[in-house]
């Protein structure tokens, strides 16, 4: 039963993310789900592809560009990520807790707010040893 609750969650989660991205009113409001990524302007706009494989090939370009310019380059993309969090901390925290309807707001809004504590790439540090000890 937990199980049959979970999966049409998820399913309904899913095709209201999947209508929003499309500019469509919700199930809920039309009373049939959309499943189409035609309204797309073009291929991998927003970072939205209309096949898995197409994100996936598009992630791994990114990661290989992002791992040529090394850790500088990390610790901007970080700085850059962090600070839109906690810029945006409580209208983020309503688009999260709207999506996923499940949690209590005040917490999806701290956790965007404290987001600056949370580890980076300063914690990459190399370390080595030799010796008996």
């Amino acid at each position: 039963m937990a199980d049959a609750l979970n999966e049409s969650l998820i399913r309904e989660v899913v095709a209201e993310v999947m209508q929003r991205l499309e500019g469509q009113p919700s199930a809920s409001s039309s009373g049939r789900p959309r499943n189409s990524l035609a309204p797309l302007q073009k291929r991998g706009a927003d970072g939205v592809f209309a096949a898995a494989a197409e994100a996936c090939e598009a992630a791994h370009a990114a990661y290989l560009d992002l791992r040529k310019k090394g850790i500088q380059a990390r610790l901007k993309v970080e700085e850059i990520v962090k600070t839109l969090c906690a810029d945006n901390a409580e209208s983020w925290g309503r688009l999260e807790l709207e999506e996923a309807k499940i949690g209590r707001l005040d917490h999806k809004i701290e956790k965007l707010q404290i987001i600056r504590l949370v580890p980076g790439v300063e914690w990459l540090q190399p370390s080595g040893r030799s010796g008996d000890h």
